[in-house]
């Protein structure tokens, strides 16, 4: 970090993570300021340091909840939403079936109404996820 100090030539803001004595991290944002010279020649620098560590904690936090919220998701866009289709695939050629059985095509009909209720769902689960996701992305 020494050799990066040195080539400081302009106000910089940077978050800095840092360790303490006892182990423990904590962040800093710090405000690092060259002093120059009449020369214009950088010979010491004034760094500001304001302690982050609980925003730090939080951004983590956040970011660890979008991803739960990411995989959340994917199981219901993908892995909930597939089977479904599948089921509502299935189901269309069985009643497009020419038969006569009406115990048959009940059934079925029982089976589409289930499945397309599965479906609306699913759909709605979906909606709920990416509205939460989009709202935790934002704050």
């Amino acid at each position: 970090e020494l050799v990066e100090l040195i080539q400081i030539t302009a106000k910089e803001v940077r978050e800095i993570k840092n360790k303490a004595k006892d182990g423990s991290v904590y962040w800093v944002k710090a405000v690092i300021i060259p002093i120059k010279d009449a020369d214009g020649q950088v010979n010491d620098f004034l760094s500001l340091r304001i302690l982050i560590t609980e925003k730090k904690q939080l951004e983590e936090e956040r970011t660890r909840y979008l991803k739960s919220l990411e995989d959340v998701l994917h199981i219901v866009s993908h892995e909930l939403r597939k089977p479904i289709t599948t089921c509502l695939g299935i189901l269309n050629i069985m009643q497009a079936s020419q038969t006569d059985n009406e115990e048959y095509q009940t059934m079925v009909n029982h089976m589409m109404e289930s499945a397309m209720e599965l479906e609306g769902i699913s759909r709605k689960m979906n909606d709920y996820l990416q509205a939460n996701k989009l709202e935790v992305g934002e704050l």
